[in-house]
Formats: structure tokens, C-alpha cells, sequence
């Protein structure tokens, strides 16, 4: 077989007649004549070495190799659409501002490698930054303010498309009874006294310790994740907090939840058309540590 002789025209008219078993009808939907869908079928044939499809009374269906050549042929075809669908959304970008709202772990942590990338690709679209804490980031884009937001939590009215999963750490002191621990649950931290975070993964802390059957014996409340976790390691209580909170390699003490626990970092939106500023940008996200990810463990969703 000589893979120099199949093109995309002739996967796609397989593609088609394996779908429509006619030739009629998928020269129909191609847009090509009976006899040019049978000619690409038969050029296909002919790099391949053996006959495709079986003709019978009830149509044209795929024989034995067609069957065996016909995922990888989808499998092309899916990557092929995803590329044009990729380079439309470069195409689209337009230059201008593009305004990312974010919650200061995300900023911190994701977004410099992120921009950087971006800016690579697109040197005519200024990245703006306005931080916040959650509830107030998915309110600059339904307020127009933003054009898109980095959350852990979802935005009502808002197209939320899931980027990452998160997971949560237990943070406290280095001499704490918990420190010889590999990992603790949330039913272990209901009796210590905790420090809250009100930057917005209270809703989401809430949950885990619901789900546990208990409730956390809430000392104090903070916003400053910065403060959050140091007041944990100087021993004044014991917190939750996503591994995006903490400093990649930092001096501190967490540990892992048993079960484990996760939050999903969505990309919030509205529906209009941006100038394919936000699809670009999105394309540029980190997806491994050699573009942004090191030190970190974060899921990666839809990769």
C-alpha cells in the first residue's frame, strides 16, 4: 500500500457512502456526482489494495477491511476537522483587548505561561487582568466588564466550559499530629479549629464536609489565600485549599485528602461572538508542564 495515494477527498466519500450505503446519496452530500463518489471510493481501493465495500440489494455496506480501515479513517477525519477548526479560530482573532477576570490562584499560578503563549500567537491582542473573588468574576462578564472569567465555580447564565480539576490539600503545622499522615479525610479536620476561606471555595469546602456527615468548627475567615495558608503552618488552625493556592516547591506543610476531593476550573462566557478572541485564547491554555503546568497536578479536561 502507498499512503501517498489517499487523500481526504476519498476518506471522505468512504466516510459518506459508509454512512448514507448509497452512492447517490452521499454524492449528494458531498456535493460531488454517483461517479465521482465511486471514483474516490475506488482510487481508496486501489491504495489499499482490496475492495472496501460489498454491494447489496439493501445497499452498500463494508465489507471486512472497510470495517477494520474505518475508525482509523474517522480518527482522520475528526483530527482533520479539528485542525481547520483551530486555524479558523486564529483566523478569527481580531486584534483589540481581550479582559480575563480570574481568582488570584488561577492569575498567579496559570496565567503568566498562558499569556505568554497567547501573546506569541496573537501580538495584536492586549490581555487585560481584572482579579476578584469568585461570585464577583462571573458578574464582570455577565456585566460585560469581562469577556471571560477563570473560576472554580460555575456562572448562572453563563456558558461554563471545564479547563482543569484541581484537587484539594489539607494545609497545617509542621508539628502537627497529622504531619506523620499521608494523607487525612474530611471527617479528620471537623474537630480542629478552621480557618475558612471566604475568597469563594467556602460553598464548595461546605459540600465536602456535608458529604462527610459533619460540619467544620469554623474559627476564622479569610480572603487572602497568602494569609490562609501561612496562618495554617504557624499552627493557628487547619484549612482546605485547591493545589493551585499553593506556591509550586513551597516550605509548608498539606496533605492529600482520602478520598480525594476535586474542584473544576471553568472558562465562563457569554454566548456572543468576541471576534474569536476567547476561542483563541483558550486554544493557548496550558496543558503539560513544558507550557506552564510544573509542579502541579491538575486534571486536564478535554485534551
Amino acid at each position: 500500500m502507498r499512503d501517498d495515494h489517499i487523500t481526504l477527498r476519498q476518506l471522505r466519500a468512504f466516510a459518506a457512502l459508509t454512512e448514507t450505503r448509497s452512492f447517490t446519496l452521499a454524492g449528494e452530500r458531498l456535493g460531488l456526482t454517483q461517479s465521482g463518489i465511486s471514483r474516490a471510493v475506488g482510487e481508496l481501493e486501489a491504495a489499499v489494495e482490496g475492495p472496501l465495500f460489498d454491494r447489496r440489494s439493501d445497499g452498500v455496506v463494508p465489507n471486512a477491511l472497510g470495517e477494520a480501515l474505518g475508525s482509523d479513517i474517522d480518527a482522520v477525519l475528526q483530527a482533520v476537522r479539528r485542525l481547520t477548526e483551530r486555524a479558523n479560530a486564529r483566523l478569527r482573532a481580531s486584534p483589540g483587548v481581550l479582559r480575563v477576570a480570574t481568582v488570584t490562584s488561577v492569575s498567579a499560578r496559570l496565567l503568566p505561561a498562558w499569556i505568554q503563549r497567547f501573546r506569541a500567537f496573537y501580538p495584536d491582542v492586549e490581555v487585560s487582568l481584572l482579579e476578584g473573588a469568585e461570585d464577583e468574576i462571573a458578574t464582570f462578564v455577565r456585566d460585560g466588564v469581562a469577556d471571560l472569567a477563570l473560576s472554580g465555580m460555575g456562572g448562572e447564565g453563563l456558558s461554563a466550559t471545564p479547563l482543569y480539576e484541581d484537587a484539594f490539600f489539607a494545609a497545617f503545622a509542621l508539628d502537627h499530629p497529622f504531619a506523620r499522615r499521608s494523607a487525612v479525610s474530611v471527617r479528620d479536620l471537623a474537630d480542629e479549629p478552621f480557618i475558612m476561606s471566604t475568597s469563594g471555595c467556602e460553598p464548595l469546602i461546605l459540600d465536602l464536609f456535608a458529604a462527610a456527615g459533619c460540619t467544620p468548627r469554623i474559627a476564622y475567615r479569610v480572603r487572602d489565600t497568602e494569609t490562609l495558608l501561612e496562618m495554617a503552618w504557624q499552627g493557628v488552625g487547619v484549612t482546605l485549599a485547591p493545589e493551585l493556592c499553593f506556591r509550586p516547591y513551597f516550605d509548608g506543610l498539606r496533605k492529600p485528602l482520602d478520598p480525594p476531593a476535586w474542584r473544576t476550573v471553568y472558562a465562563l462566557t457569554q454566548s456572543h461572538d468576541d471576534g474569536g478572541r476567547v476561542a483563541a485564547f483558550l486554544e493557548m491554555r496550558p496543558a503539560k508542564p513544558g507550557q506552564g503546568l510544573a509542579g502541579y497536578g491538575l486534571k486536564v479536561i478535554g485534551t
